[in-house]
């Protein structure tokens, strides 16, 4: 099964170079996508890799959870910084003034 994805892949990859090799016919797509559709594009793209490299969408890395964890840190002092408060439940955040 992971040979047949992968030469569907190497097929599309090959469509998508076009003609010249660059991309173009991706890139030409690309330019004509709603910023919706080329976030599904990307989705279904690392979802995809995820699965050829064995690993579940939404896992990350030990190195990726810990650049995470400093991203948020640092997000949380520049919110702090402005004077803001956060409050953070599973599906929603909020941001507003003290």
């Amino acid at each position: 099964m992971e040979k047949r994805a992968s030469a569907i892949m190497d097929v599309v990859d090959g469509y998508l170079k076009g003609h010249e090799g660059a991309y173009s016919t991706l890139l030409y797509k690309l330019d004509k996508a709603t910023l919706k559709d080329i976030g599904i594009f990307m989705g279904i793209t690392t979802d995809k890799m995820l699965t050829l490299r064995a690993q579940q969408p939404g896992q990350w890395s030990p190195q990726e959870a810990t650049k995470a964890d400093e991203l948020l840190l640092a997000l949380m002092n520049e919110v702090k910084s402005r004077g803001l408060t956060v409050t953070a439940t599973e599906r929603k955040i909020e941001v507003s003034a003290q």
